[in-house]
This record gives C-alpha cells, sequence and structure tokens, in this order.
C-alpha cells in the first residue's frame, strides 16, 4: 500500500532568510556602491591578460603590461579566471562582470548560511553571523580571481568534512579532490591551500591514530584516503600550462614576501573601529565564546583550521575572507550547542525568566525551521540574476529604464587624466605612473606602463626603485633620469604630487577627482 507525500512538506517558492541574505549584497553591491567591485586597479591587467588568451589561443610567457620588462618571462598564474573575467566583460561590458562577481560573492553567503543552519544553529544566530561574516570579508570583495579561492576553500572544507563524517566515500574524496585541483590550479596560486586543508586532516587523524587506539582502523583507513587525495590533486594541479613548475614558481613568489608586505592587502588588520575589522574581531570572540560555552568539542581539524585562518587573517586583510569561510559554519555548531539555558526544573526560581525566554527563544526557532524547510527553491535570487543579466546584456537598462552602472569609480581611478594622456600623445614607455593604475592604465589605454602590483613580478629592486621615488626619499630624481621619465600620473593627494608642484623641471598639465598629470617642462634659455 502506496502513501501519499505529505503536502505540507513540498517545497514552497517563498524566500529564505539566506535568500534575503543573497539579495541584500547583491543590491548593495551593483545598487548601494556600483562601484566597488571595482576598486583595485590590477582588475584592468586581469582582463588585458584574458583578451589576450582569448585573441590569440594561447597564454602569455613574457610580460604583455609594463614596459619596463617588456621580454621578461612571466607566469600567467591566473589565466582561467582572467579569460572567464574578460569574457563577462566583452559580452556584456563591466556591468556583467561585476553582476558576475556581486552573485558569486552573494551565493557564498547564501551557502554559509545554509551551513549554518543545517548544523543546527538557531535562525537569528545564523543570520548574525553570516551578515557579521560579510562584513568582516567585504575589505576583499573586488573583481579579481581571489573569488574563485573562495570557493576552492569553501568546497575544499564541506568535502573534508562529509568525508571525516562518513557521508563521502574516500573514492569520491580522492576523484573530487582531482578534479577541483584541475580547475583551481589554473584559476589562483591559493590552490595550495587546498593541500594545507588536506594536511590538516591528516595530521588531526594521525594523531589520533595514535592517541586513541580503539579507533586505529578506522582513522588509518581515513588517513590512506586523504594521503590518497593530497596525490591525485598533486597530480591533478600539474595539468596547467606551465606543469610542476607552476608549484615551483609560487615558492619563490612565497620567498619574495618582502615586496609583498609592502602591499596593501598584505598588511595586518588595523583594529581601530573599521567596521570591517570590528566584525572579524567580532566573529573571533564568538569562536572563543562558542569554545567555552558549546557543550559538543569541535573536532580536531576543525579547530586547528580555525585556528591556522585566524592566524593568516591577522597576518593580512586579504585573508580575513578565507577566515570567514572556513570558521564561520564551526561557529555556527558551536552555538547551537552552547550551554546558555538552566537545566529546566533545576533551575534556581531567579533564573526562571531566563528559562522562559529561552523557551520563547527556541519555539520561535521552530516555528520559523517548520517553514523555512519548505523554502528551499531559491527562485527570488535566481529572478533577480537573471532579470540584471538581461540588463547587464543591454547596456545596463531594462525596457529603456537605466538599472546597472558599474565601472571603474572616478574618484578613485584617474579616468580624466587618462583622456588628457591621450590627447598629448606623450611618449608611452617615458611614463611613471602609481602601481595599482598600472593595470587599470593598461586596460584603458593599451599603453605599457612603468609598473603595476604584481609585486612577485617586478621583484625587490625594482619596487624598492618605485618606493624612492614615490616616498620622495633621496635619490628620487636620480631614479626618474636613470629611466628618463618625461611624465608622471599620480594620485593627487600623495607626497610625490605635493613635491612636484614646488619643482621647477616640472608642469602639472591636467588633473581629475583622483591624479594629477605632470610632465617635463622644457628647459629655459
Amino acid at each position: 500500500m502506496s502513501s501519499k507525500p505529505d503536502r505540507t512538506e513540498r517545497p514552497i517558492p517563498l524566500p529564505d532568510a539566506g535568500d534575503i541574505i543573497f539579495l541584500i549584497i547583491l543590491f548593495f553591491l551593483l545598487f548601494s556602491v556600483p562601484n566597488f567591485v571595482f576598486g583595485d586597479g590590477s582588475t584592468g591587467w586581469h582582463l588585458v591578460t584574458g583578451e589576450h588568451v582569448v585573441k590569440t589561443s594561447s597564454i602569455p610567457r613574457t610580460d604583455l603590461i609594463s614596459y619596463t620588462f617588456p621580454d621578461s618571462p612571466w607566469v600567467a598564474y591566473q589565466w582561467l579566471a582572467d579569460v572567464i573575467m574578460y569574457l563577462f566583460a566583452s559580452w556584456t561590458g563591466l556591468n556583467g562582470l561585476a553582476l558576475a562577481v556581486s552573485a558569486a560573492i552573494s551565493l557564498l553567503f547564501l551557502l554559509l548560511y545554509e551551513r549554518s543552519r543545517r548544523a543546527g544553529c538557531h535562525f537569528l544566530l545564523s543570520v548574525m553571523l553570516t551578515v557579521v561574516g560579510a562584513v568582516a570579508s567585504s575589505l576583499h570583495w573586488l573583481a579579481r580571481p581571489q573569488i574563485f579561492t573562495l570557493f576552492g576553500v569553501y568546497v575544499f572544507v564541506a568535502l573534508l568534512e562529509s568525508h571525516r563524517r562518513g557521508i563521502t566515500s574516500g573514492a569520491r574524496l580522492v576523484a573530487a579532490s582531482a578534479l577541483i585541483m584541475i580547475l583551481w590550479a589554473n584559476l589562483h596560486p591559493a590552490f595550495i591551500l587546498g593541500f594545507v586543508l588536506i594536511g590538516i586532516y591528516l595530521v588531526s587523524d594521525s594523531l589520533g591514530f595514535l592517541l586513541f587506539p580503539a579507533l586505529a582502523p578506522e582513522l588509518g583507513k581515513r588517513a590512506k584516503w586523504l594521503i590518497a587525495a593530497g596525490c591525485g590533486g598533486l597530480a591533478a594541479s600539474f595539468i596547467n600550462p606551465y606543469g610542476p613548475g607552476l608549484l615551483a614558481y609560487i615558492f619563490r613568489y612565497l620567498q619574495g614576501i618582502a615586496v609583498l608586505e609592502q602591499t596593501a592587502e598584505y598588511e595586518s588588520p588595523i583594529f581601530h573601529g573599521q567596521l570591517q575589522s570590528t566584525c572579524f574581531e567580532a566573529l573571533l570572540l564568538l569562536l572563543a565564546v562558542g569554545l567555552v560555552l558549546s557543550r559538543k568539542r569541535p573536532a580536531l581539524p576543525q579547530f586547528i583550521s580555525c585556528v591556522t585562518f585566524a592566524a593568516l587573517g591577522l597576518a593580512a586583510v586579504r585573508n580575513i575572507p578565507l577566515f570567514v569561510v572556513v570558521a564561520l559554519p564551526v561557529v555556527a555548531e558551536l552555538l547551537a550547542n552552547a550551554r546558555l539555558l538552566p537545566a529546566g526544573e533545576a533551575a534556581a526560581e531567579p533564573a526562571a525568566w531566563w528559562n522562559r525566554l529561552g523557551e520563547r527563544w527556541q519555539r520561535l526557532g521552530r516555528e520559523f525551521d517548520a517553514t523555512e524547510r519548505r523554502c528551499t527553491m531559491h527562485i527570488l535570487p535566481a529572478a533577480a540574476v537573471f532579470v540584471l543579466a538581461i540588463a547587464a546584456a543591454n547596456g545596463g537598462s531594462l525596457l529603456g529604464l537605466p538599472l546597472l552602472n558599474s565601472g571603474f569609480d572616478p574618484q578613485n581611478m584617474p579616468t580624466g587624466t587618462l583622456e588628457c594622456l591621450r590627447r598629448r600623445n606623450l611618449n608611452p614607455t617615458a611614463g611613471f605612473n602609481f602601481d595599482n593604475w598600472g593595470g587599470y592604465i593598461r586596460y584603458k589605454t593599451g599603453i605599457p606602463v612603468f609598473i603595476d602590483d604584481r609585486a612577485d613580478f617586478y621583484g625587490q629592486r625594482f619596487y624598492l626603485e618605485y618606493g624612492t621615488v614615490s616616498t620622495v626619499s633621496p635619490g628620487w630624481r636620480d631614479v626618474l633620469e636613470r629611466h628618463k621619465i618625461e611624465w608622471i600620473l599620480f594620485p593627487k593627494d600623495s607626497r610625490l604630487a605635493a613635491r612636484l608642484k614646488e619643482e621647477p623641471g616640472w608642469k602639472l598639465v591636467c588633473q581629475d577627482a583622483a591624479a594629477e598629470l605632470f610632465v617635463r617642462a622644457p628647459p629655459t634659455r
């Protein structure tokens, strides 16, 4: 005798809290601050690289961006991400690229919210955690290939946790790790974080193997699958244009950390009231509170992963989003099992109000859970992205109504001065520019630049020369003479711009909201 399914459990086309979070992030990035994801000039050189790959059907082997190192070997280790970014920009303009990046960020936090709910966390706590995590990670919401690493870390953590809990088989772990690595190794060099995560789980199982003999058979079997996943992922990562040489290049890149530390994204977070850093602090505090109050201890690999990525986040702001991806589900699970309420009838009388409050809190959660279990269709986010994609493909308008207007912000990028640069027909191989604008200048004008923000490519010596000029340190004029610089494009509030206004050999010829363009004044007779 067959039974009919319960109609009350059928999915309903209503949004859940995760859908609302998705829409809030999406609309913030596309409408409240439409230039948010283009806050970094390096997006430009990624688009230039992607265009080169698409139009020549070849991976660049020498530099495409600068005139100072035109024939120098260059490893375009993010080539696939660059191609994807260029295709979005070429099909639908910068609006389409902004939509793709914004939708990806929104999707990531929808997934994190759902992970929190599956861990048993109350919906209000899950919303709070997701919002705090989103704000903390917003420091690095940019149209850059790092977005792929956020998803790579998310998928790897979910995969390894599923295997640890016995949901995913060892064979699937190995196969999935290899497939992910084939993509990740061509999208972003931080694919090595996948091996770091495998190593954390392997070390944890190895310690358990030694400390808990009764669990040795199970842990030993799991460790073997983790080793297989690591080896399979390593072999898969060699499937890239540079083969095993890509790993060697990345290790050399990391050895040049002294140069990288000079860039803003590699600086430690500043905890002096900045909203993003405060939310990072809050998430660290919630992790500590959860560890103290939870009835259930986190698994050792979860704990080590949180500590490892917290250390990375404290070392460099660009790593804070990675900590959020790793730690947020763990914090949610800890809070879901927190000892917050007295034990019912055994509670003292003064705690009765607390019990009643706790009962109302839990009843509200159960009522919301009953509805949210059915809100699994995610129609509203999908519809919003679909409509906005039509608008992006139509130049940002829908039915004659302008909707999207994303691009590089003229308040931060030298938009007007670039037009002046074109009109004056200045020698393209005699300019000196702000490093973060290098990719943008190359993308917008097609002319090679003195420098951009690929610190690993230029090396410490060249970056020191650049720093000497940009900070007007002793010897700055000598550097300009040695490179035969005839024009300089730099931020208008910079030390260099202020000094050039006082220099008899330089003349300010144009400026905009962000930049000032100086050219060498002709010698007086």
